[in-house]
């Protein structure tokens, strides 16, 4: 199924302005990903659906230009849309409009993997004797348990 351009309002929020009262560049993958979930909300599905069925969706590559800043309590327009779809990895374009001026432009790879069905505490596995992270042991245990 082929998805139109999904378009959403954001007001930029104090905490995600710098000094200078520019958007801090930290918050734009937030944005994304709020632009990501509802145009997937507006196919009829949701993230939640997805995950409860062990799939998953994890940035594997992002890139972003900056035209001109975002500001404090400006009201953004984020364009959502996906320029390819695989099996393995689906790829996004966002754009961020102020009074439809183009202020940046992002391109993100995300990569679909299935979930395992058992969750390992890395903290209470692959301690060495001495305390210490022994990574290989890490590694062993991890394997074991995934195979079992």
């Amino acid at each position: 199924m082929a998805l139109s351009p999904h378009r959403m309002s954001i007001r930029v929020r104090y905490p995600e302005a710098d000094r200078l009262g520019q958007v801090n560049s930290s918050c734009y993958p937030v944005y994304m990903e709020m632009g990501r979930t509802e145009m997937l909300r507006a196919t009829g599905m949701s993230y939640r659906e997805l995950e409860s069925d062990d799939c998953c969706l994890v940035v594997a590559k992002l890139h972003l230009t900056f035209h001109k800043p975002a500001r404090y309590d400006d009201e953004l327009v984020l364009e959502t849309s996906i320029d390819r779809a695989t099996s393995a990895r689906i790829d996004h374009h966002y754009r961020f409009y102020r009074d439809e001026v183009l202020l940046a432009e992002v391109r993100t790879t995300l990569a679909g993997y299935k979930a395992p069905k058992r969750v390992l505490g890395v903290a209470s596995i692959g301690r060495a004797p001495n305390g210490k992270v022994d990574y290989k042991r890490i590694k062993a245990e991890a394997t074991a348990a995934l195979a079992s």
